[in-house]
């Protein structure tokens, strides 16, 4: 008897359960998002420091404020850089974090060529120059939302609408 009991208490239950339930609490849970390494939050942190930076120095309209503006820009980069080339990672990001540093190496110094370019009054050739560099950041931002430092792919002043 006590089991015939069981069984029935155990059957409705299973039948209140299943009726007039909240669909979305019936969904299966969702998986965590993965865990960022230490090396990606490491860099997720640096990006996101450059980036505050680089929106404090400001963001240069004319020529003449690139001219006064870039060199403490690229003091920032280079800063960054070497924070960057200085982080450990695991041996399972050891090539993307070199990739990453390469990449923004290579970034950076077409940013000090390009504000020589500047300097030397040729603009079109600083347009080319800096253009040219962007190439590489876009190759550093991919590597490094891949690993999960997605802060490194958000750039100075791009929630701005152009005035």
């Amino acid at each position: 008897m006590r089991i015939a009991a069981l069984m029935l208490i155990a059957a409705l239950g299973l039948a209140a359960a299943g009726c007039g339930g909240d669909e979305q609490a019936a969904a299966p849970p969702k998986p965590p998002a993965p865990k960022r390494s230490d090396y990606a939050e490491a860099l997720n942190g640096l990006c996101a420091k450059r980036l505050a930076s680089l929106e404090a120095i400001g963001n240069p309209t004319s020529p003449d404020e690139l001219k006064r503006l870039m060199p403490k820009q690229l003091v920032v980069l280079q800063r960054f850089s070497a924070d960057s080339n200085a982080l450990r990672a695991k041996a399972a990001e050891a090539k993307a974090k070199k990739d990453f540093d390469r990449f923004y190496a290579t970034y950076v110094d077409g940013q000090i060529y390009a504000l020589k370019t500047l300097k030397g009054g040729s603009f079109d050739g600083y347009f080319r120059v800096a253009d040219s560099a962007l190439a590489w950041q876009r190759q550093a931002e991919k590597t490094a939302v891949k690993l999960g430092a997605r802060t490194c792919s958000k750039r100075p002043f791009e929630d701005q609408a152009p005035s």
